[in-house]
């Protein structure tokens, strides 16, 4: 439905700019809409698993050694610490990351979903003690392999099967093979179930689950709408102050 609202107001600007009037809530138009929408709704609904912190340690050690390993967790953590789309994540530049070596990485998206006139976000990325989970650390054995750059040049590139590092491009879909090959080498539960979204949800569930606050939350994420954002929170509220909790515990206290 999203895509099909854009599409709409598309066709709506072109009749304008034509000197064609449009209404575009003609009862024809709303009708069909709404049956779109109430047809979309009997749809099973597909999430990415989140990768959450218990499982980010496990992927990272299932990268291997050499160049290809050294740029996958330079991608799984700056990819999960600054919550980003697959398409963010490819797109980034040379130029877009900033080492801070006594905080941490300073990352700016230049374009994304939300941001289409590339107008820009920057989100940081602090340093944990654990080095093996360091954005920072890891940025910095990639790019020692990475070789001479240039700030236009792509941060992550392909790397061929004998560790040569090409600077071809990668594109979204190698974010997304990354995962689900991470999660089958780290033994993850039912691996089918991420994807190259599962970074950025898992940030935002963890951080949820640790009572970051929405607003908190939002501005690493930097989605726009309250109400998406508010998804990664409700699974950790279900079982907050929950009814039930206390109803069955008193239960259990009082005996039979």
């Amino acid at each position: 439905m999203p895509t099909l609202r854009v599409h709409l107001a598309a066709i709506a600007i072109a009749h304008r700019l034509a000197g064609v009037p449009v209404d575009l809530k003609h009862p024809r138009i709303a009708l069909v809409l709404d049956g779109l929408t109430r047809g979309q709704a009997d749809r099973p609904i597909r999430q990415a698993a989140p990768i959450l912190l218990d499982a980010l340690p496990r992927l990272l050690a299932a990268q291997p050694d050499g160049p290809f390993g050294l740029r996958n967790r330079a991608m799984l953590l700056i990819g999960y610490g600054a919550a980003l789309r697959r398409s963010e994540l490819v797109a980034l530049r040379v130029a877009d990351v900033v080492r801070h070596p006594d905080r941490g990485v300073e990352v700016t998206v230049r374009h994304s979903k939300t941001d289409q006139r590339g107008r820009g976000d920057a989100v940081t990325i602090w340093a944990p003690a654990d080095p093996d989970l360091c954005a920072l650390r890891a940025l910095d054995a990639w790019l020692a392999v990475r070789g001479a750059l240039r700030p236009e040049d792509p941060l992550f590139c392909g790397v061929l099967k004998n560790g040569a590092v090409i600077g071809k491009p990668l594109s979204d879909k190698a974010v997304a093979r990354l995962v689900k090959e991470s999660a089958v080498r780290a033994g993850l539960p039912e691996p089918e179930r991420f994807s190259g979204h599962s970074l950025r949800a898992g940030l935002a569930t963890a951080a949820a689950e640790e009572e970051a606050q929405l607003h908190d939350i939002m501005r690493q994420t930097r989605h726009k709408s309250t109400e998406v954002a508010r998804r990664y929170l409700r699974s950790r509220d279900r079982w907050r102050n929950n009814v039930t909790e206390k109803l069955f515990r008193s239960r259990g206290e009082g005996g039979s």
